[in-house]
């Protein structure tokens, strides 16, 4: 799953270690994050879910979104969609 952040002040490039804490301390159990870099103004995040999660997959994505929406606070955040780009 790719999450897009895109920092509400400064720069994607020194905003890196704190996306990456942000998102570690939102996910707690759900995930882990397999890759992370910066394009542009956005902070780019590939997250690993983790196979153990109790919840159907289908409910996964919906789960994140609002965990990481509610929870991550100097970023905006994009879930999916057209920032697909990490191998």
């Amino acid at each position: 799953m790719i999450v897009d952040l895109e920092p509400f002040y400064g720069y994607a490039e020194a905003s890196i270690e704190l996306a990456r804490a942000e998102v570690k301390n939102a996910l707690g159990f759900r995930g882990s994050i397999a890759d992370i870099k910066a394009e542009g103004n956005h902070v780019i995040i590939k997250v690993e879910v983790n196979p153990r999660w109790d919840l159907p997959s289908s409910e996964k994505e919906d789960d994140l979104r609002n965990c990481l929406s509610t929870r991550v606070r100097y970023f905006r955040v994009i879930i999916g969609g057209e920032r697909d780009r990490l191998p």
